[in-house]
């Protein structure tokens, strides 16, 4: 097993520890690798990237990106991907994305990343381009998990 979905103290108000923290806990519980997903950012990347070698851990590169109401878990498998998210970040922050903008530059780097989002309608938009191996459905906490279970099931 493999966190793929975790804050560090770079994600304002959504964590509490270190990437030095992150990494000893899952150097501790015996896992081979953890996921860095800060929001909209890379701030804690660096320390991530040394906390992992130090650990001896595999470290997956990736944001949780928020834009409008869309919220995509973005992990990068490449050092193209790993530059597009960069670029999809960018232009976050500059505020220079449309809903459109947003969706192709989700689409622009479906060879290099894998995404994960609880988001339906923005499934229904991506799948159509990304393969099963890239694209996946977050479970999220909450009321819907029951239904969110059934929905995905017979998607596939």
């Amino acid at each position: 097993m493999i966190p793929l979905h975790v804050h560090s103290e770079y994600s304002a108000l959504a964590a509490m520890n270190s990437p030095e923290d992150i990494c000893a806990w899952a150097s501790k519980q015996g896992l081979p690798g953890v996921a860095l997903t800060d929001t909209n950012a890379f701030y804690g990347m660096i320390h991530f990237r040394e906390a992992a070698e130090k650990y001896n851990l595999i470290p997956l590169v990736g944001a949780e990106v928020l834009w409008g109401s869309y919220r995509v878990v973005v992990l990068c498998s490449s050092m193209l991907g790993y530059q597009k998210l960069c670029l999809l970040l960018t232009s976050l922050h500059l505020k220079e994305l449309c809903e459109d903008a947003f969706k192709k530059s989700l689409l622009h780097m479906k060879e290099e990343v894998i995404l994960f989002t609880d988001q339906k309608d923005l499934l229904e938009d991506l799948k159509k381009e990304y393969g099963r191996e890239r694209l996946y459905f977050e479970f999220s906490p909450g009321f819907s998990c029951y239904r969110d279970k059934l929905w995905a099931e017979k998607q596939g």
